[in-house]
Protein backbone atom coordinates (compact mmCIF):
# COMPACT_ATOMS: atom_id res chain seq x y z
CA UNK A 1 0.00 0.00 0.00
CA UNK A 2 2.51 2.43 0.66
CA UNK A 3 4.02 2.46 -2.72
CA UNK A 4 0.33 3.49 -4.42
CA UNK A 5 0.82 6.44 -1.48
CA UNK A 6 4.31 7.57 -2.98
CA UNK A 7 2.79 7.16 -6.59
CA UNK A 8 -0.20 9.28 -5.79
CA UNK A 9 1.84 11.88 -4.40
CA UNK A 10 4.48 12.01 -7.47
CA UNK A 11 1.76 12.60 -9.96
CA UNK A 12 1.53 16.38 -10.15
CA UNK A 13 5.07 16.77 -9.82
CA UNK A 14 5.11 14.11 -13.09
CA UNK A 15 2.91 16.18 -15.00
CA UNK A 16 4.48 19.09 -14.18
CA UNK A 17 8.00 17.65 -15.93
CA UNK A 18 5.77 16.76 -18.91
CA UNK A 19 4.88 20.03 -19.73
CA UNK A 20 7.58 21.62 -18.77
CA UNK A 21 9.28 19.05 -21.59
CA UNK A 22 6.22 19.94 -23.61
CA UNK A 23 6.85 23.53 -23.94
CA UNK A 24 10.69 23.15 -24.64
CA UNK A 25 9.98 20.50 -27.37
CA UNK A 26 7.41 23.18 -29.39
CA UNK A 27 9.63 25.60 -28.62
CA UNK A 28 12.85 23.45 -30.18
CA UNK A 29 10.93 22.25 -33.46
CA UNK A 30 9.74 25.57 -33.52
CA UNK A 31 13.12 26.96 -34.24
CA UNK A 32 13.97 24.52 -36.56
CA UNK A 33 10.77 24.86 -38.31
CA UNK A 34 11.54 28.94 -38.64
CA UNK A 35 15.15 27.83 -39.93
CA UNK A 36 13.95 25.50 -42.54
CA UNK A 37 11.65 27.69 -43.89
CA UNK A 38 14.28 30.69 -43.86
CA UNK A 39 16.20 28.36 -45.96
CA UNK A 40 13.79 27.76 -48.34
CA UNK A 41 12.65 30.88 -49.16
CA UNK A 42 13.32 32.79 -52.25
CA UNK A 43 16.20 35.36 -51.82
CA UNK A 44 15.52 38.16 -53.76
CA UNK A 45 16.45 40.94 -51.35
CA UNK A 46 16.56 39.09 -48.34
CA UNK A 47 13.04 40.61 -46.90
CA UNK A 48 11.30 37.46 -46.80
CA UNK A 49 14.16 35.25 -45.75
CA UNK A 50 14.85 37.96 -42.41
CA UNK A 51 10.91 37.30 -42.14
CA UNK A 52 10.11 34.56 -40.53
CA UNK A 53 9.33 34.08 -37.17
CA UNK A 54 7.79 32.00 -34.34
CA UNK A 55 5.28 32.93 -31.14
CA UNK A 56 4.82 30.07 -28.69
CA UNK A 57 1.14 30.30 -26.63
CA UNK A 58 2.22 28.83 -23.41
CA UNK A 59 -1.39 27.76 -22.98
CA UNK A 60 -1.79 25.01 -20.00
CA UNK A 61 -4.44 22.83 -21.72
CA UNK A 62 -3.05 23.40 -25.12
CA UNK A 63 0.10 24.95 -25.56
CA UNK A 64 0.77 25.88 -29.56
CA UNK A 65 3.66 27.65 -31.79
CA UNK A 66 2.71 30.18 -34.78
CA UNK A 67 5.38 30.03 -37.37
CA UNK A 68 4.42 32.95 -39.70
CA UNK A 69 6.18 35.69 -41.80
CA UNK A 70 4.68 38.96 -41.83
CA UNK A 71 6.05 40.05 -45.26
CA UNK A 72 3.30 40.87 -47.86
CA UNK A 73 4.31 38.94 -50.70
CA UNK A 74 5.19 35.64 -48.92
CA UNK A 75 1.74 34.03 -49.37
CA UNK A 76 1.66 34.49 -52.97
CA UNK A 77 5.21 32.80 -52.48
CA UNK A 78 4.02 29.99 -50.69
CA UNK A 79 1.12 29.18 -52.61
CA UNK A 80 1.68 30.77 -55.87
CA UNK A 81 -0.40 32.93 -58.18
CA UNK A 82 -1.40 32.02 -61.68
CA UNK A 83 2.10 34.19 -62.86
CA UNK A 84 4.19 32.02 -60.49
CA UNK A 85 4.31 28.56 -59.39
CA UNK A 86 4.52 27.88 -55.70
CA UNK A 87 7.42 27.72 -53.84
CA UNK A 88 5.98 25.81 -50.67
CA UNK A 89 8.19 27.17 -46.99
CA UNK A 90 6.38 26.68 -43.91
CA UNK A 91 4.29 23.37 -45.08
CA UNK A 92 7.48 22.05 -45.29
CA UNK A 93 9.06 23.35 -42.45
CA UNK A 94 6.06 21.32 -40.92
CA UNK A 95 6.70 17.92 -42.34
CA UNK A 96 10.69 17.81 -41.87
CA UNK A 97 10.14 18.45 -38.02
CA UNK A 98 7.30 16.35 -37.46
CA UNK A 99 9.41 13.35 -36.68
CA UNK A 100 11.55 15.30 -34.23
CA UNK A 101 8.79 16.90 -32.97
CA UNK A 102 6.97 13.12 -31.78
CA UNK A 103 10.16 12.01 -30.36
CA UNK A 104 10.59 15.22 -27.95
CA UNK A 105 6.87 14.55 -26.71
CA UNK A 106 7.16 10.82 -26.23
CA UNK A 107 10.59 11.74 -24.30
CA UNK A 108 8.39 14.18 -22.51
CA UNK A 109 5.98 12.02 -21.54
CA UNK A 110 7.01 8.79 -21.45
CA UNK A 111 10.80 9.25 -20.21
CA UNK A 112 9.75 10.27 -16.99
CA UNK A 113 9.60 6.72 -15.60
Amino acid sequence: MPSAVKMIDLFPERIAQANAGTHATIKETGEKMRQIAFDLSRYDTGKMREGWATQFHPSANEPFLVLYNPVEYTFFNEYGTVYMDAAPMARPAAEMVGDDYIKGLRRSWFGLY
